[in-house]
């Protein structure tokens, strides 16, 4: 049993129309993103870096740890407790049935396809994700014996399973790295 969501709304901002709810989407994430890259050139952002990078020397640089692990989970709860109450405004209802391994599953296949530690990497490895999620459901469009097969196996889990392994082996900087390289070549262009 779940949670029902009754949203007000004012008459000339409606938002419960599938395009303006698009837009409504596309400019929170384009904000968030801005936030996350201006924190990543902050003190904290690099202080961030070098937890990351290497736990034992950033302590020996001073930084204390506990108080910078606890202040990227308190940021990156905001930032998911943002994207939580937008997603329960679309649907108009909690319920747990809704977050289950499989979506765990494909989250964590999204940043490791995107590359670790990079916010362009988190965009392109969750439009990756969703691309390949809407090529796995291609079949069961125009083959409904295959479409009740899927629902019996659990193929998406799989196919995440997959992607996680195939980047973690063959490139563990993921897709923000093709990005990486684009970037640098048009940076020195055309030397």
């Amino acid at each position: 049993e779940g949670l029902t969501i009754t949203a007000g709304e004012p008459g000339l901002l409606s938002i419960s129309n599938g395009m303006t709810f698009y837009f409504v989407v596309f400019i929170a994430l384009v904000v968030m993103i801005w936030m996350a890259a201006n924190l990543m050139r902050t003190r904290f952002g690099r202080a961030f870096v070098a937890i990351r990078d290497n736990e034992t020397a950033a302590e020996g640089m001073g930084i204390p740890i506990f108080r910078y692990k606890l202040l990227s989970f308190a940021i990156s709860s905001c930032f998911a407790g943002f994207a939580g109450a937008l997603f329960a405004y679309h649907i108009r209802e909690i319920v747990p049935g809704l977050f289950n391994v499989g979506m765990s599953m494909e989250f964590v296949a999204m940043i490791v396809a995107g590359g670790l530690g990079s916010i362009p990497g988190a965009v392109f490895g969750s439009i990756f994700i969703v691309f390949l999620n809407e090529l796995l459901g291609m079949p069961a469009k125009f083959f409904p014996e295959i479409g009740a097969l899927t629902g019996m196996v659990p193929i998406r889990e799989f196919f995440s399973g997959v992607v996680i392994v195939v980047f973690i082996t063959l490139r563990p900087k993921g897709i923000s790295s093709f990005w990486e390289r684009a970037k640098s070549v048009f940076r020195n262009w055309p030397f």
